[in-house]
């Protein structure tokens, strides 16, 4: 117990100089600045260790106390020397770090200048390299666009003839129609006779009525648009050289419409 009251008593000296004001002594240990012993009176007083005891023992415990006091502060002292022992270690390695780096600067530049200039003769061959593949690569995508401009020119001029074929779909769809019902008509069937074209005073034939000849009409129908040829008049070789036949035109190609009609005379 009595060991116990002297720690405390000296803990509580130890705290109180440390939490008081600068020493001019600081510059020493801690274990030597033994200052304010009150508070440790006032522990032992506390407990009973006082007045009562005699004189001799009264010394030799206030002696315990500085003495416990003393290794409280050295042991504080211990920790702090050895906190800034550990920065002063790595404060040394990043200086070793340092030096290291500085001794292989240093090897590096009394190298010789040979190895230096090879050196540099391989990075000016690895840059030329590069900027070969650079160059080529360019030439390629020149090549690449230059080929896509003209697929799309082809496709552009693709895109233009189907619609132009779209265009002629329908056109060919009722000519198609046209001729399915002409090949499917029934020959045994008797066909209607299409009624004469009137006649006209100014293409009149001059041949005696009796022997004028019969007309039969019939239509073909024009598969090219483009290229609409002159209609044509068929006419018997008997009268060929005959001036009594005369031959009737329709208006211009021009002005004929889409599905016009070729009228074919003949003489019977």
């Amino acid at each position: 117990e009595l060991d116990e009251v002297v720690m405390q008593a000296a803990q509580a000296s130890s705290s109180n100089t440390s939490n008081g004001f600068n020493s001019p002594w600081s510059f020493l240990p801690n274990a030597f600045c033994i200052e304010n012993d009150a508070d440790a009176d006032k522990i032992l007083f506390s407990y009973g260790y006082g007045a009562s005891l005699p004189t001799s023992a009264k010394r030799r415990l206030q002696h315990s106390v500085h003495l416990a006091k003393r290794v409280i502060q050295l042991e504080q002292a211990n920790t702090s020397l050895r906190l800034e022992l550990d920065r002063e270690r790595k404060k040394k390695t990043d200086t070793q770090q340092q030096l290291d780096n500085a001794n292989k600067i240093l090897d590096q530049a009394q190298q010789p200048y040979d190895f230096l200039i090879a050196t540099v003769r391989n990075k000016d061959a690895q840059l030329k390299t590069i900027h070969d593949t650079i160059e080529q690569l360019e030439k390629q995508l020149r090549e690449c666009e230059n080929e896509r401009q003209s697929l799309i020119k082809t496709n552009n001029q693709l895109t233009k003839d189907i619609e132009k074929l779209l265009e002629y779909q329908e056109p060919l769809k009722v000519m198609k129609n046209v001729i399915m019902n002409l090949q499917h008509k029934d020959p045994h069937k008797p066909t209607r006779r299409s009624p004469s074209p009137p006649l006209n005073t100014k293409y009149r034939s001059l041949t005696p009525p009796t022997h004028q000849s019969r007309r039969t009409v019939g239509f073909v129908e024009q598969l090219d648009q483009h290229h609409n040829p002159p209609p044509m008049v068929f006419t018997s070789t008997s009268n060929a050289k005959s001036p009594s036949t005369k031959v009737i035109r329709g208006p211009p190609v021009s002005q004929q419409g889409k599905y016009r009609k070729i009228y074919k005379v003949t003489n019977n």
